[in-house]
């Protein structure tokens, strides 16, 4: 799961992006274990919801966004 986060991360993904991918697998994996498909807890690996924030602000990013259909960077 980590290894999905550090692609999407390495592709320079928003960090909305990168929340909402690691809160689409773990509620995966949540659903999973109702069904007692596994046993799996990513809360117990690493950080995979905050991994994006060991290189987010030491690669200073340019955030663009549109606003009025203007293109401004943040």
């Amino acid at each position: 799961m980590q290894k999905v986060i550090n692609k999407a991360h390495a592709k320079n993904l928003a960090k909305k992006t990168l929340m909402n991918i690691s809160a689409c697998m773990e509620s995966f994996v949540k659903n999973a274990r109702q069904k007692k498909a596994t046993t799996l807890y990513p809360e117990d690996l690493s950080k995979v919801s905050t991994s994006w924030q060991t290189n987010y602000f030491a690669a200073e990013r340019i955030e663009n966004t549109l606003y009025r259909g203007l293109h401004n960077q943040i």
